[in-house]
């Protein structure tokens, strides 16, 4: 797989194009993650940005400042936005069929509710109640699956790098991002996200993905290190603050090590995570500090970590 890879390594200093074991770190990553957003390499106490312009191709650089991470995430965004537009013709096919299998559920209910009390065949007698009963739980997992499907589309359509600048009414796209989120894996992980706004809650001028991929970034931390423990609970409130608009997102599992927060918690690359990049809480502050906020851990210990996301009413 990774001798399949296209790497660009332009920007990289003739020094460093013979760190063979950068390759070799590169090309794990990439076969582990293969949808990575961006990477941050450390080899030797320095520091190069991993990212992806195709689906082979890499390139590798010097990380010089949050600046080569946005250059990142601008060379990343029409792969982003390909992606949004493939999913959403998947959704689009899974609706057709959805609609269908309802459809033909309701037909049937209908003729059972006009059925006697038992429904026979040759062979078997059967309770028409117990029929009733299945086609009822089946109409009900069809109409959380479309609900699903729409969130999901709600959640992607924010995260359009060409959507424009609008009002978000805080409350409500939280409350969308939470639905999305808990799934049939959640109760099985024995997860729950209890959303608290506290009126009055007042909308705010944003472009959505400042808003929303911190919001998500930050929920994928605290469901992973809920895993930890085999479940738990995450909070969210949501109030204005004057004229800005202040979440904190509460986990009740295990406090961030001290060892990260002595390597600078928000640093890109520190990861505490086996699966993740050590990118999430670095963009995270950078998005909400583009849009004028900013990102604070408020609490660290065992069963109580909490950060707050301060947003202005206008950027």
């Amino acid at each position: 797989m990774g001798s399949d890879y296209e790497f660009d390594l332009t920007k990289l200093k003739e020094e460093d194009l013979n760190h063979t074991e950068l390759l070799s770190k590169a090309k794990e990553i990439l076969d582990t993650h293969h949808f990575p957003f961006t990477s941050v390499l450390i080899l030797d106490d320095r520091k190069f940005v991993l990212g992806r312009t195709g689906k082979q191709k890499v390139f590798i650089e010097p990380l010089a400042g949050i600046s080569s991470l946005l250059s990142s995430r601008a060379t990343f965004a029409q792969l982003q936005k390909n992606t949004l537009t493939r999913v959403r013709g998947l959704n689009h096919n899974v609706r057709g069929p959805l609609s269908g299998i309802r459809s033909r559920l309701e037909l049937l209910m209908r003729e059972l509710e006009e059925s006697p009390e038992l429904a026979q065949n040759d062979a078997v007698q059967i309770p028409a109640s117990r029929f009733k009963d299945t086609f009822h739980k089946i109409l009900q997992s069809t109409d959380n699956l479309q609900k699903q499907l729409t969130d999901f589309e709600q959640v992607l359509s924010w995260l359009d790098p060409a959507q424009d600048v609008t009002i978000l009414l805080p409350g409500q796209v939280l409350e969308t991002i939470r639905q999305y989120m808990v799934t049939d894996l959640f109760v099985k992980r024995k997860i729950q996200i209890i959303l608290q706004p506290q009126p009055p809650l007042r909308s705010i001028t944003i472009h959505p993905i400042l808003f929303v991929e911190p919001v998500l970034r930050i929920l994928d931390n605290a469901v992973e290190s809920l895993r930890s423990q085999e479940g738990g609970t995450i909070h969210i409130t949501a109030s204005s603050s004057g004229s800005d608009c202040v979440l904190e997102i509460r986990n009740d599992g295990p406090k961030i090590p001290d060892e990260f927060l002595d390597k600078y918690l928000y640093d890109p690359g520190v990861g505490r995570f086996e699966y993740g990049l050590g990118m999430g809480l670095s963009f995270s502050k950078w998005l909400i500090e583009i849009s004028g906020g900013d990102l604070t851990l408020l609490e660290n210990r065992d069963s109580r970590v909490n950060f707050r996301l301060r947003y202005p009413r206008r950027p």
